[in-house]
């Protein structure tokens, strides 16, 4: 039976970081792709220049897998990139986002996917790792990965406040043939901590979330954290203290009274020491054999896609429900245009499963992948439309069996041509909920491998902790509960977690467990 991979980071199904950006004309957009073994990149920006932050990307994922890989690094879906050349395009996906925001990390149910604008054009212009450009943008999306990274490969749980200070350290990583400097010094981060505002050591070792609604708290959060992080990493004795804390913090000890024990410094001298750091912040320069040159694949993509791509990327990226209907009105509209595209077509039969009408999906979907039988994301949305359809009012209850069937054949066709695909076990972990005994283990299983593969995205947590409930395997629902309750941007569903954990620790019945998973939270609490 498959388990569950303990102490994963949960984190909200949405995460952006903001930059200031210097003003740009709006370009028509030319899409290329490009593909390497590990991701998959959509971008505005041309070949040349696409081709090498692929490579970058493709060689920071080696740094940090050279530092803390784990044995089953391979075994993971390559993640879908966008690459933005304005701000426009990145509102199109997400018309949500703050003022300022310059890239997001999505992860949701529908996949997980990274977009960034890049107004800057120079990649790599020094004669050494160290000397390369500044690149807000590229920190952005180097910083968001190494979140991506730390909720797949294993590593044990982390006080919030690291979290996000190891993406910092990171997030400025560059590179320059088989040479890497880390831990280099971002101004954006800078100009904050020379700044007036700040959190207290205390407050920001125990909170994580006291910071948010206010935009100074907010940054110094990432600027504090980001110092503190540096400071324990750039010395070996501070490293043994730090692996002496998060011992004590995973017992459950106070978090400022366990840092204060393990580095031998109250808050007060924290302080001064870290101020004292921040003036002298060394990088650290690596040279990496083997570091890879990878093999990447790309192409033209048609005009037909102009705009589509856009609208598609936010369709899938857990709009808000007003703005899925808008944003699915614009996808009909456009490839309306393209009538005998298939990839137009795909993307809207995707938006018909997502945001419309299940039945108008099935109707294209079925004959196509007939024809493309190794198709796994076409056969993954056929077999998603089928569950979508077979939950809603459109079905009578006579009929919901031989239509969820329909929908596990289709959803075992998509695992066998991707079986990474975590939205595709997700949704077999659901479909079956009508057969007698649910869940038996083949739904348990599929919840638990959906959690592994894409552990950040929190419906897929939540239903890996429902079904080890009723399974009765409460030690294991407590792991996913409790990286969920401490994630610093979980918001609600942070709060469930945590009344989930009391309740399991106060003994509650299984049955009122599964009712509390469901209540609104102030209800819950």
């Amino acid at each position: 039976m498959n388990t569950i991979k303990n102490s994963r980071h949960v984190w909200a199904s949405l995460s952006a970081l903001t930059c200031l950006l210097t003003p740009f004309a709006v370009r028509a957009a030319d899409w290329v792709q490009a593909k390497s073994e590990h991701f998959t990149v959509y971008s505005q920006m041309g070949p040349s220049t696409t081709e090498t932050y692929l490579r970058n990307l493709e060689q920071y994922r080696f740094v940090l897998n050279s530092f803390y890989g784990s044995k089953d690094i391979e075994t993971l879906p390559p993640l879908r990139v966008y690459l933005l050349n304005n701000r426009p395009s990145l509102t199109t996906i997400r018309p949500d986002l703050p003022a300022g925001a310059a890239g997001v990390f999505v992860f949701d149910t529908e996949g997980t996917s990274a977009m960034a604008v890049f107004p800057d054009r120079l990649v790599s212009t020094g004669s050494d790792a160290q000397h390369q450009p500044e690149s807000a943008s590229q920190i952005i999306l180097f910083h968001e990965y190494a979140h991506d990274f730390m909720y797949k490969h294993d590593l044990e749980r982390y006080p919030p406040w690291f979290v996000e200070g190891f993406a910092e350290y990171y997030g400025t990583t560059r590179l320059h043939d088989n040479q890497v400097a880390v831990g280099l010094y971002w101004s954006d981060r800078a100009r904050t901590l020379n700044g007036v505002g700040s959190i207290r050591y205390d407050k920001l070792l125990r909170s994580a979330t006291s910071w948010q609604g206010n935009s100074s708290d907010t940054e110094a959060y990432y600027a504090q954290s980001w110092l503190l992080t540096h400071w324990i990493f750039a010395a070996p004795e501070r490293m043994a203290q730090f692996r002496a804390y998060l011992k004590a913090y995973r017992q459950g000890d106070d978090p400022v009274s366990a840092f204060e024990t393990s580095f031998g410094l109250p808050m007060k001298k924290l302080t001064i020491e870290l101020n004292d750091y921040f003036h002298k912040m060394p990088a650290k320069i690596y040279a990496l054999k083997d570091m890879p040159v990878p093999v990447i694949k790309t192409t033209a993509l048609p005009a037909s896609l102009n705009k589509l791509i856009l609208l598609d990327a936010g369709i899938r990226s857990g709009l808000p429900s007003e703005q899925v209907q808008k944003t699915l009105g614009n996808i009909r509209r456009e490839a309306a245009k393209f009538p005998d595209d298939n990839e137009a077509l795909l993307i809207l039969a995707r938006a018909e499963v997502i945001g419309g009408d299940p039945q108008k999906a099935i109707a294209w979907l079925t004959p196509y992948t007939e024809a493309h039988p190794a198709d796994a994301e076409a056969a993954f949305r056929l077999g998603e439309a089928y569950y979508r359809l077979g939950i809603s009012d459109a079905i009578s209850e006579a009929d919901l069996p031989g239509v969820l069937k329909k929908a596990r054949k289709a959803l075992g066709a998509a695992y066998k041509a991707d079986p990474l695909n975590a939205s595709t076990l997700y949704y077999l972990s659901l479909a079956g909920y009508d057969q007698p005994g649910y869940p038996d283990d083949n739904a348990l299983n599929a919840a638990i491998q959906a959690y592994n593969l894409e552990p950040a995205v929190t419906a897929f947590a939540f239903q890996a902790v429902y079904l080890l409930i009723q399974k009765n395997q409460l030690p294991d629902a407590t792991d996913v509960l409790q990286v969920i309750a401490e994630n610093p941007h979980g918001g609600d569903e942070a709060k469930r977690a945590g009344i989930l954990l009391k309740a399991i620790k106060d003994g509650t019945p299984q049955p009122d467990l599964v009712k509390i998973m469901y209540k609104p939270v102030s209800a819950a609490s």
